[in-house]
């Protein structure tokens, strides 16, 4: 996730403010003005397409892994609406995603998030991480992709 917002965003500080940067990334609602009515719809189509994409599947599993973001998609969802609650974690990633930039310092969890990850289930919200299958090591001799004709 990291390298492509390096690659998509590049210098951060063209952004004044983080709403910029969210909007950049199609994170916001299209909006529409006539006659002094303001009619909001969905998601701007006015984006960079590869960033909002990546930032809607990041989203969909940090809540797993941070207690924060687990909490602001709770609060979020209590409303009824999943969807909206996966693109607030979206804007907030790229809020701190956008912080880690102009600090230039590696991001640090904080320590509430490690002690609610203690005690072996490994997720913030308390459930077991999903089974994972183990990696199948080649044979020293063996080459990656199908046997050579003799």
């Amino acid at each position: 996730m990291a390298l492509t917002w390096v690659l998509e965003i590049g210098d951060h500080s063209r952004f004044n403010s983080a709403r910029q940067a969210v909007s950049y990334c199609g994170l916001c609602s299209a909006q529409r003005e006539s006659a002094g009515k303001k009619q909001r719809g969905p998601l701007s189509k006015k984006r960079n397409k590869h960033l909002q994409t990546m930032l809607i599947e990041a989203a969909k599993l940090a809540p797993h892994w941070n207690p924060q973001l687990a909490a602001l998609y709770d609060k979020v969802a209590a409303s009824g609406n999943r969807n909206r609650a996966t693109v607030a974690v979206a804007r907030k990633l790229v809020q701190n995603l956008l912080a880690v930039d102009r600090r230039d310092a590696p991001f640090t969890v904080p320590a509430a998030t490690v002690r609610a990850n203690q005690g072996g289930k490994g997720r913030a919200t308390g459930k077991k991480p999903p089974a994972s299958r183990p990696l199948r090591r080649r044979p020293a001799g063996e080459t990656p992709g199908p046997p050579h004709a003799p």
